[in-house]
């Protein structure tokens, strides 16, 4: 969280939800904004684009990310 004096989060998280709609454990998706105290980028929204890749809003500086799959 931004407004903590030991900063937190910075990270995009998943869970998974097996076939019975039973949601799995909290795991990292997408980590590196904070490294220690250094702050580079703060991820706050997510959207899923017509192609199925995922946009990041970053508030801290200002820019999109774009994360796709390459199989």
């Amino acid at each position: 969280s931004w407004n903590r004096t030991a900063p937190t989060g910075y990270k995009i998280v998943r869970i998974p939800v097996d076939a019975n709609g039973k949601a799995g454990p909290v795991q990292d998706f997408a980590v590196g904004w904070l490294n220690g105290t250094a702050v580079w980028g703060r991820p706050v929204d997510v959207l899923v684009a017509p192609d199925g890749s995922l946009l990041v809003s970053d508030d801290e500086g200002g820019r999109i990310f774009r994360i796709a799959y390459q199989g």
